[in-house]
């Protein structure tokens, strides 16, 4: 590509009607298309990390561009479902063999899904279409041209519990409220989540419109004393990536006393009090439990109980 001269002579000749030479010339600029390409994009692409696209630019017959005859690179332009996403995304391909690479920041909200990425190559700054619509960086007499594809970006996911740690008794009844939402908070609605209980998969449900949900776990009467981990577990799909959160609740278990009518005694007797203590189970007598005994109101007397 570049300037060519084209000359145009006529010799004339002689005689005596001859006729004079003559000799004319104008100037031809050739221009050369050139070929963008991508060829490689990283992945996972994941909201928040770095992807990397990577091609080469060269001319139509797969030679690197050159002026004057040096090889030169030319100013590779990114721009994201339509969008240039500025001069900090921009790259001069490999003047030897017309690679070229980008990396792009996915920004923390983007949506999950398709994406369409383009390059440009703008051409030659004087000896192109529009004119003067070029880069200055890059060699002249040569086409503009671009490339794109489709991508898909992963979002993350989150699911928030609303409900704080709390204390619940045996048979009642634990409602657990939250959100399922992206990285950035959106929500995600009508989607399933699970619930485990220490671990244990108690019951699918399906999260509201605007991505809340609500559950209701009955605490059964023989359930273990103690902490009690909920979590609350998103699968994941297409595009957008799993997430978990638990939340600690501790069961208690209710606690039954009973005294034992004490003998007929005279002032200045001794009086034995007797009772026992159990849990709501069949057997669950408790032993090595404090009891205090009050009498009128006042306190009398600490003790333990046996096996």
């Amino acid at each position: 590509p570049g300037p060519m001269l084209v000359t145009a002579t006529f010799s004339g000749f002689n005689s005596s009607t001859g006729l004079d030479g003559d000799e004319t010339w104008t100037r031809i600029i050739v221009l050369a298309p050139t070929e963008l390409s991508i060829t490689d994009v990283t992945s996972p692409l994941i909201v928040g990390n770095t992807v990397t696209f990577a091609g080469t630019l060269l001319d139509e017959r797969g030679q690197t561009l050159q002026e004057d005859g040096i090889l030169m690179g030319g100013l590779i332009h990114l721009s994201i479902d339509g969008i240039d996403v500025g001069p900090s995304y921009t790259t001069i391909s490999n003047s030897s063999n017309g690679q070229w690479s980008i990396s792009y920041d996915l920004p923390m909200d983007m949506q999950f899904g398709g994406h369409e990425v383009s390059v440009d190559f703008l051409g030659g700054f004087t000896w192109v279409d529009p004119m003067g619509q070029g880069d200055s960086l890059n060699p002249e007499y040569y086409i503009h041209s671009s490339k794109s594809m489709e991508f898909n970006v992963f979002q993350t996911s989150q699911v928030v519990i609303s409900t704080p740690p709390n204390e619940v008794d045996r048979t009642d009844m634990l409602l657990v409220q939250g959100l399922l939402t992206d990285g950035v908070g959106r929500s995600l609605p009508n989607r399933d989540i699970q619930v485990f209980m220490n671990d244990e998969l108690l019951t699918g449900l399906n999260v509201g419109g605007n991505g809340s949900f609500s559950v209701f776990i009955p605490i059964s009467p023989d359930m273990p004393l103690g902490p009690m981990i909920i979590k609350i577990e998103f699968p994941g799909e297409a595009f957008v990536l799993p997430a978990n959160s638990s939340t600690a609740f501790t069961v208690f278990g209710p606690v039954f006393t009973t005294i034992e009518k004490p003998p007929a005694v005279a002032v200045g007797d001794t009086m034995v009090i007797r009772g026992t203590a159990k849990d709501n189970l069949e057997d669950g007598w408790l032993s090595d439990h404090t009891i205090e005994v009050f009498a009128d109101g006042i306190l009398i007397g600490i003790t333990s109980t046996g096996d």
